[in-house]
């Protein structure tokens, strides 16, 4: 191609793209309007799902299963003595009644000691006697008198030692533990438990339980008792004692000692944890959270607002608003 040819073409192409150009440009500026539209969404037009912001009370409750049971456990040993075993009477699982002798230790040093303080008190007696009977000087009967008194006083201190070297149950009940090393022969310190009774005197409604929440509760809580639809009465809390498997046993009161209990079904107990009177409440699915701070969005008017909350207690499926709301809102689930 000669480039005269080619100076006609590209002359022929600029004008044509040229006209093109100016045919688009041309027309007011109502034309554009018309032909570039953006869609806008309008709330209005939209179907929320909505809930309303409501003024209600809100409580918690800690529920369990409850029993008939002996809560308490007597843990003994030796207070006051020490010494090595020469008497044992217990046995794991074993009943025992109170003042049963179970285990006594080696009490000869002691023995010694009393007979020792008996010949004394007998030396004493035995002058005060004298000199009573020889009508002696009074002062001198005084004096023979409170020798007399004061070797009685220590051979009777002596003597109620020996129940410091016997070792008794203290109530009646169940033995359910023994230290693995008790036994004739061998040496027990002072102060070590030696041996567990459960006292099966003291029966009481009790629940056991591993929710620390329970544990603090005060004495004297009112517990709510349900037997299926048979029983419905109340109780008091009056103790909480250590359990088993780092549990807490709850030891309830029955506030009519007269309702009866049938031998089947079970027994459950509730109690208010916590309750708010004319609270804000919501959905806990309405409230949402960015940047750790919390919010719900409100539909006011057809318009999607977002407003910042703060939350207290939660109960089931609902949650306190505490600042943000003041009720009455209609707020937006989905």
């Amino acid at each position: 191609m000669t480039k005269y040819k080619r100076f006609l073409a590209f002359a022929l192409c600029s004008a044509i793209t040229t006209a093109v150009f100016l045919s688009g440009c041309s027309g007011s500026e109502n034309n554009i309007e018309d032909e570039i539209y953006i869609p806008i969404l309008d709330d209005a037009d939209v179907n929320f799902s909505t809930v309303t912001a409501e003024i209600t009370d809100l409580s918690t409750y800690f529920t369990a299963r409850a029993q008939f049971s002996s809560p308490y456990y007597e843990r003994i040993g030796f207070t006051k003595a020490s010494g090595v075993v020469t008497e044992m009477n217990v046995k794991n699982e074993v009943s025992v009644s109170k003042g049963d002798v179970l285990v006594v230790l080696n009490s000869e040093e002691l023995e010694y000691q009393i007979e020792q303080q008996e010949l004394k008190l007998n030396s004493a007696k035995k002058t005060y006697d004298t000199l009573v009977g020889e009508d002696a000087d009074k002062n001198e009967i005084e004096y023979a008198k409170i020798d007399y008194e004061v070797e009685l006083a220590e051979y009777e201190r002596l003597t109620a030692k020996r129940e410091d070297y016997v070792l008794t149950a203290p109530c009646d009940g169940r033995i359910t533990y023994i230290d693995e090393n008790l036994r004739v022969g061998a040496s027990v310190s002072q102060g070590r438990t030696l041996i567990e009774i459960n006292d099966t005197t003291r029966v009481a409604l009790c629940a056991s339980t591993g929710n620390q929440a329970a544990w603090n509760l005060p004495y004297g809580t009112q517990v709510s008792i349900t037997q299926g639809i048979m029983v419905e009465t109340t109780g008091t809390l009056v103790d909480i004692v250590d359990g088993a498997m780092n549990r807490k046993v709850l030891v309830i009161n029955l506030n009519d000692p007269n309702v009866e209990f049938e031998d089947f079904g079970n027994m459950d107990i509730s109690i208010v944890l916590n309750s708010l009177e004319n609270v804000i409440a919501v959905p806990k699915e309405a409230v949402k959270e960015l940047n750790n701070q919390k919010y719900v969005n409100v539909l006011a008017n057809g318009i999607k607002m977002q407003v910042d909350v703060e939350t207290g207690l939660e109960v089931g499926d609902s949650i306190e608003i505490i600042s943000g709301l003041s009720g009455g809102e209609e707020l937006i689930l989905n």
